[in-house]
């Protein structure tokens, strides 16, 4: 289900929002000493400005940041998933699909018997799988859902619930880097290090549920588009100026529990009890590329909030890119859709397919639960060091907007191409936004203009 949370506290529509990054576009030129006239069609609001600021010649420009495009760009890159003729026929099945698995989620939610659902648009239906009889209210819902896509019902192995219990335990006998329930209810996945001899796993007390090992190196936080500008959009670069000196992504424009307009970011990109100081990709801290406060994080989830003005945008395209697509809602992420991730060092990258939901692992030595895991299905790149923080969504059925998932988290080791002299991984991790917005009592901005 797309969810658009229209307020008046939290949307603008095109007009007002044009004339306001317009403004603080032309003061955080005017702090840099000189002024980007063109923009000036505000009349006196430009008579104002230069009364404020001082003076300078009428004339001048300043030519190094990039005009921000916000509807334009090329739309998804990459090759479209087997079966579709084109990126919009595939957002549509999915949005079409993903409206089902919703419908149904939140009436199996009261439920034990839940173990999970997969939303396959190459086979243009929904797959529920379900441990013991279906409760009457699910039967119904299920025939309902019927009337807009086919949903398929398979018997589950294992309950979410006693699957999740078992991550638990694997997670915290420290064997293990990262685990979570396969998408089929069947048992659990679990990741252990690369290198040295095959470790030897000792099942903790209590578990039941069968495992499969993966052998991977050790998730990366994704620390590392462009000197963006206030209001800012998701996908640019932030530069954290506390001691640990994360150079990270934006992810999305929300307004937090106190009303004040702030970005998503992954919160293992800085620490909120020392109000890190974060800059964005220009660099200076204290003038001009000042963007705000690392002001509020849940680690569990590696999820914060910067307070700074914020817009309903995300960047698209490649990473020097300054053209983006708006955001018009969110949509709950499930196993088999697909998404795209956006991050200032590496761009964006499309195709990326939801292989796993529920995963616990540890990020940079804190536990992280409830992610989602996504993959290139060819073995490209999905997620590159600096793109922590930056948004993962789907575009809408026209190709002209995105729908929030989540924001990058960590992602698999730097070893393949994502570019020129860009390494990074195949493998994202990400919290689904559906659970952060209300973690932090927050709104995410939406765009309510034309597209």
């Amino acid at each position: 289900m797309t969810v658009n949370l229209s307020s008046l506290s939290s949307v603008m529509d095109r007009r007002t929002w044009h004339g306001l990054r317009e403004w603080k576009q032309m003061k955080k030129l005017a702090h840099r000493g000189s002024y980007r006239f063109r923009l000036m069609a505000m009349g006196s609001m430009s008579c104002l400005l230069f009364a404020l600021t001082g003076t300078e010649s009428v004339g001048a420009t300043h030519t190094d940041i990039p005009e921000k495009t916000p509807i334009s760009g090329p739309g998804p890159r990459g090759p479209v998933p087997a079966g579709f003729a084109t990126w919009n026929a595939l957002f549509a099945e999915q949005d079409r699909l993903s409206a089902v698995s919703d419908r149904i989620s939140k009436v199996a939610a009261g439920h034990d018997g839940f173990g999970g659902l997969i939303v396959a648009p190459e086979n243009h239906e929904v797959l529920l799988y379900w441990k013991g009889a279906l409760p009457t209210a699910v039967q119904n819902a299920i025939t309902e859902s019927q009337e807009t896509a086919p949903v398929r019902t398979l018997s589950a192995a294992y309950s979410l619930t006693e699957l999740n219990a078992d991550v638990a335990e694997w997670i915290e006998s420290g064997q293990v880097m990262s685990a979570g329930p396969e998408p089929d209810a069947s048992g659990l996945w679990l990741d252990v290090p690369k290198g040295g001899p095959a470790p030897e796993l000792h099942r903790p007390a209590g578990t039941t549920a069968p495992f499969r090992v993966e052998v991977t190196d050790s998730n990366a936080p994704k620390y590392s588009r462009d000197n963006d500008v206030s209001p800012y959009y998701g996908g640019g670069r932030t530069i954290n100026f506390g001691p640990g000196g994360e150079r990270c992504s934006t992810g999305y424009a929300i307004e937090d529990a106190d009303g004040l307009s702030g970005m998503f970011t992954a919160a293992h990109c800085g620490d909120a009890n020392n109000k890190d100081i974060i800059a964005d990709g220009g660099g200076q801290p204290l003038g001009w590329d000042y963007m705000g406060k690392f002001a509020w994080e849940i680690p569990e989830r590696d999820i914060a909030i910067i307070t700074t003005d914020s817009d309903p945008f995300v960047f698209t395209g490649s990473p020097t890119s300054s053209s983006g697509r708006a955001v018009l809602g969110y949509i709950t992420t499930w196993p088999g859709m697909y998404v795209c991730t956006s991050g200032a060092t590496s761009g964006e990258h499309c195709g990326i397919k939801v292989t796993a939901a529920e995963v616990t692992q540890w990020v940079s030595g804190q536990k992280v639960m409830h992610l989602i895991n996504a993959e290139s299905p060819t073995g490209g790149c999905a997620v590159a060091a600096g793109d922590s923080g930056g948004p993962v969504y789907s575009y809408t059925s026209g190709g002209q907007a995105v729908n929030a998932h989540g924001t990058i988290s960590t992602g698999s080791p730097d070893v393949i191409s994502c570019g020129s002299n860009i390494l990074g991984g195949y493998r994202v991790s990400f919290p689904r936004i559906s659970d952060t917005l209300p973690a932090f009592k927050a709104k995410l901005y939406v765009y309510t203009g034309p597209i």
